[in-house]
Parts: structure tokens; C-alpha cells; sequence
């Protein structure tokens, strides 16, 4: 911005200044709730069956920041709403786009009539900046002790929210370590990546969901796998091999119980006198 351009939005912002003290103004009061890369518009509440001289959008703080607007003289965006403000063609709002999380706080919309020099207009505005969450990511791990490493980890959100943990009620678990948290915050967008881990020591498996923020895991099965078996246990494997042997075994008796008994029977059912000429064969 030249000298010019300065000298002139500086001289804008003193004489509104002057002019609300004077008058004390008439103010509305907006409150926006938009989300990051989304657009705003902040409007101007003012008897539009009037002539006005001025509008002028700018941010709440001590050195304010100018959007938008109009007046006499020439006025530019502050550097970091370059490109991304525009005054409306009935000149009743200035739209703010590609919001970023630094966008949030008070804005505020100043008309002056030009029928008068010391009556304005004031429109305050409340801007909130949210990001959503991802959808929180949930992974289990059994260690050699048995017990189940849980974690959640969730990314690009604001403001800050810690996760929540969602238990089934009747699992009967024990608490191996304080649960731990964690997170980290982008310095350019201002962002956050949060997670939270916790060890549990269960005797079954059991479904569990994470929430941040108001994004939600899909509900995951997690320590299906018990290393800590009793060692005393007999695998359910070995038990059905034995059955299948020992009827192997009843099978082979009984075949050869049934083969013993045939040949009995042909035997008692010869004739005398075979059995007779077979025993003088054997004497001879």
C-alpha cells in the first residue's frame, strides 16, 4: 500500500471513529458460524432509501484491519484479505471467502449518511471459524503380557477438543496406565492433530468407537486375540482327533469281532462224516 492509499484509510478511520463517539450510533449485532475454505458475508444494516457516503468493513482490534467498502476516496483491502473480499452490487454486504482459522473474531460495517456528517450506522459481526475433524482412526495391539495398547488419532480440526473413548458398559477391564493425550497444532493454519492412547487388560474381545470433535470411528472389534491362554487348556483340535481315532478303533473291533464270529458259525455247520475222514487223514 502507497503513502497515499495509507494517508487515506487512515483518515477513513478517524473520521468514523469521530462520528460513531458523536452520535453513539445504532448498532446490530450478527453472529456467524462458518467452517475453514467456506465464505462469509457480512452485511450492513442501514435505511437503504437514503443516500450514503461511506461503507467501510473492517476487523474489531486495536489496529484495525480494512476488507471492503466504498468511499470517496481510494481504499484498498489490508494485505491478508487481498483477493478475497468483494462489495456486493446494492452494496449492502462484503462477501469473505477461503476462510481461514485467523479470520475468526469481530468484524464490524460502517454507513454514513450524506445527509449528515456526525449519523451512522454500525452492523457488528461475530465470525467463529470451525474445522471438522477426520474421522478418527482406531488401532489394537495385543503385547506378549496380554494386554491391549489402544490408540486414536485424529487430524485438521479446530478448535481444540481432546477424544472420547466409547466402552461397551459390561466389558470388565483394568486399566494398565493413565490415559495418554497429546497434540500439536499447525503454526501456518492453525490447526489441530490430536491423539489419545490407553493399555487395558481384558478376557475378551470387544467393539470400541473414538469421537473428536464430533467425527466418530466406525465401530472396531479390537484384542480378539488373547495371548495369555491358560497353559492347562486342552486345544479344542486335539480333542476332536482323539474322538475321530478312538471311533477308528471301535470301527476296526467291530469288523473284526463280526469276521470272528462268521467263521465260528461255518465251522459248527460241517458235516460228521467230513470231520470224521479229516481226522483218520491226520492218524494216517
Amino acid at each position: 500500500m502507497d503513502l497515499r492509499s495509507f494517508l487515506n484509510c487512515c483518515y477513513l478511520c478517524v473520521t468514523v471513529s469521530s462520528a460513531s463517539l458523536l452520535n453513539g450510533g445504532k448498532k446490530n449485532v450478527f453472529v456467524l458460524n462458518k467452517t475453514v475454505g467456506g465464505e462469509v458475508n457480512l452485511s450492513c444494516i442501514y435505511n437503504s432509501s437514503r443516500e450514503i457516503s461511506l461503507l467501510y468493513v473492517q476487523t474489531v482490534a486495536e489496529k484495525p484491519e480494512f476488507l471492503n467498502g466504498f468511499h470517496s476516496k481510494n481504499t484498498e483491502p489490508s494485505e491478508r484479505f487481498k483477493n478475497r473480499t468483494s462489495l456486493d452490487a446494492l452494496k449492502q454486504s462484503v462477501k469473505l471467502w477461503d476462510l481461514h482459522v485467523r479470520d475468526e473474531g469481530n468484524y464490524t460495517c460502517i454507513v454514513k449518511y450524506k445527509d449528515t456528517l456526525v449519523e451512522t450506522v454500525t452492523t457488528m459481526h461475530h465470525l467463529k471459524v470451525t474445522a471438522r475433524y477426520s474421522k478418527p482412526s482406531v488401532e489394537a495391539v495385543m503385547d506378549g503380557e496380554g494386554a491391549c495398547h489402544l490408540s486414536c488419532s485424529s487430524a485438521g480440526g479446530y478448535p481444540h477438543a481432546w477424544p472420547q473413548w466409547t466402552l461397551p458398559p459390561t466389558l470388565n477391564w483394568t486399566a494398565v496406565s493413565a490415559t495418554n493425550q497429546s497434540s500439536v497444532q499447525d503454526p501456518d493454519t492453525l490447526l489441530y492433530t490430536v491423539s489419545s492412547s490407553m493399555v487395558l487388560t481384558v478376557n475378551q474381545p470387544f467393539k470400541v468407537n473414538c469421537s473428536v470433535g464430533g467425527a466418530t470411528s466406525h465401530l472396531v472389534e479390537v484384542c480378539t486375540i488373547n495371548l495369555r491362554e491358560d497353559p492347562t487348556a486342552t486345544d479344542p483340535r486335539v480333542v476332536v482327533a482323539c474322538l475321530f481315532i478312538a471311533f477308528l478303533l471301535v470301527v476296526v473291533l467291530i469288523m473284526v469281532a463280526v469276521k470272528v464270529m462268521k467263521t465260528s458259525r461255518r465251522r459248527s455247520a460241517a458235516p460228521p462224516d467230513v470231520a470224521e475222514a479229516k481226522e483218520l487223514d491226520l492218524l494216517t
